[in-house]
């Protein structure tokens, strides 16, 4: 009963406090990555990427930028004393969907905390699941070696018996993955 009242009690305030571990950072720079629509030749994505550059230019003021690197994804460093970069991200968005519809476009995280917490978490669970499936196949392999089978023969048969459950551990992670990755997550 009390945990109920906890739990029901606490509710309300996830209109306050939000959702995030930690308070969101204006590291005064946001990072962009474009993505053409699959099969465009190298040249197109090249005018494309320098269209959508343009059309950043002109939301957000020259006076609040300090530079765009458009080699990898489109790093913008602003100025110190810019308006927040939510505000601009937002506006991005806004263009992007408007004005390149068969272009894919999303943010990454800028600050650290974000990084870590927040799109560092698949990372971990990659590696976690990866790590486990692992341990398990050199388990079943020491098993088999116990019993008497030869490395190469104890190995072979472990990875047979373990094929099937670490595909299927696998696929679970990728599919359960995939709207983070495609960025449909909670935008």
């Amino acid at each position: 009963m009390a945990v109920t009242l906890l739990i029901v009690g606490t509710l309300p305030l996830l209109f306050v406090v939000g959702e995030d571990f930690l308070p969101t950072v204006d590291a005064g720079l946001m990072k962009l990555h474009v993505r053409a629509p699959t099969g465009t030749r190298i040249e197109r994505t090249e005018l494309i990427t320098d269209d959508v550059e343009r059309s950043i230019r002109r939301i957000i003021p020259a006076n609040e930028i300090e530079g765009i690197s458009d080699n990898i994804g489109l790093p913008i460093q602003f100025s110190p004393g810019h308006r927040p970069t939510d505000l601009y991200e937002q506006r991005i968005r806004q263009m992007l969907h408007t004005d390149y519809p068969t272009v894919t476009g999303y943010f990454q995280a800028a600050d650290i905390v974000n990084q870590v917490l927040n799109f560092g978490l698949p990372a971990i669970m990659a590696v976690g699941v990866g790590v486990a499936n692992g341990n398990l196949l050199i388990t079943f392999a020491n098993d088999m070696r116990e019993q008497g089978m030869g490395p190469v023969e104890a190995a072979l048969e472990a990875g047979s018996i373990r094929f099937r459950p670490i595909i299927m551990t696998a696929l679970a992670m990728i599919l359960g993955m995939l709207p983070m990755a495609l960025g449909s997550g909670s935008e």
